[in-house]
């Protein structure tokens, strides 16, 4: 015999849909952390203009900076990773880009952040603590800055006019001796990351004539030296893994699409194995998890994990990347 539904039973499946729908909403909003997106990747804060993402040599924390165009503001928020809570830790308001860039310290305790101009961060690069004390400190005149292991800051400087100079400035943040180890003209560097042992630079650099993106180049403190990685103008936001064996970056990639996409990228340190992180496109601002199995980047303004070893297995921490 056939079932059938009477108006009674009718609303009754009604009701139960409806709080379904409700107990997952509710879920949603007490959990905002890692939430699945797909087998390998995870949605992980409640972030929807993020701009920069870095993650903590503690393993514990990731730093965000997010902009708020509406109420031209800047904000830095640290999120939490073993209780799964963010705090706001500092907030300025925009000149330019607000916030540019983040690096934490060896120690993980505060912030180095490049300010393009605010009301309480004016242009330059300041330190502060990672933990809503009140230790703010100017540290000197700048663009981009990150902190190595070795707690030297390395600092890009120069200004973007055609046949003007630029320069990467290496501060040994406890001592306070400078020295410049790399000059370019009529050249961008864009984006700057640390060898584990402080003797390397990976970085970005592009022309002044209108290209978005270039190429990555490695440069060697001691000697001056740089060794090319890529000649196809097409990559920006280098990052070393953990142990200096690997570099995720962006690459932009041709296809059916009007604007080319941006695809997160993995090669051996040599510049070898160019290979794609399947699944992940118009990503920006990559950054690796110290123990090297997972990166956090940033889609359309919002914060994703992406985990490596699901996807190359575990020899790709031992082994690098494949050229097979």
């Amino acid at each position: 015999m056939n079932a059938k539904f009477t108006p009674n039973k009718i609303s009754n499946r009604l009701w139960h849909i409806l709080l379904m729908a409700i107990l997952l909403i509710l879920t949603s909003i007490a959990c905002p952390g890692y939430r699945q997106i797909d087998e390998n990747t995870t949605f992980l804060a409640e972030i929807r203009t993020a701009y920069s993402v870095v993650w903590s040599p503690t393993n514990e924390e990731v730093a965000i900076s997010a902009e708020n165009d509406k109420e031209n503001i800047s904000n830095i928020y640290v999120y939490n990773l073993i209780n799964d809570s963010i705090q706001l830790i500092a907030q300025t308001t925009k000149g330019g880009e607000g916030i540019m860039a983040m690096d934490w310290s060896p120690d993980g305790e505060k912030l180095i952040i490049s300010s393009s101009g605010g009301k309480i961060y004016e242009e330059g690069i300041w330190i502060i603590d990672s933990d809503q004390s009140d230790f703010v400190e100017y540290f000197r005149d700048g663009g981009l800055a990150v902190w190595s292991t070795t707690n030297l800051i390395a600092i890009e400087e120069g200004d973007y006019r055609e046949d003007s100079i630029q320069t990467i400035t290496v501060v040994n943040y406890l001592t306070g001796e400078e020295k410049v180890v790399y000059k370019t003209i009529g050249n961008v560097i864009d984006s700057m990351s640390w060898s584990p042992d402080g003797k390397e630079l990976v970085f970005a650099m592009r022309d002044r004539l209108g290209n978005e993106d270039g190429n990555l180049f490695i440069l060697s403190i001691e000697t001056g030296m740089t060794q090319q990685l890529t000649t196809d103008k097409k990559n920006i936001d280098p990052e070393l893994s953990p142990d200096g064996n690997m570099i995720a970056y962006i690459k932009k990639v041709e296809g059916d699409q009007i604007v080319p996409d941006k695809v997160l990228y993995i090669m051996n340190s040599d510049g070898s194995c160019e290979t794609p992180v399947p699944g992940i496109t118009s990503a920006w601002d990559p950054t690796w998890s110290p123990d090297g199995k997972k990166i956090a980047f940033l889609r359309s303004g919002e914060v994703y994990v992406v985990d490596l070893i699901s996807i190359f297995g575990e020899e790709f921490l031992f082994e690098g990347m494949n050229c097979k």
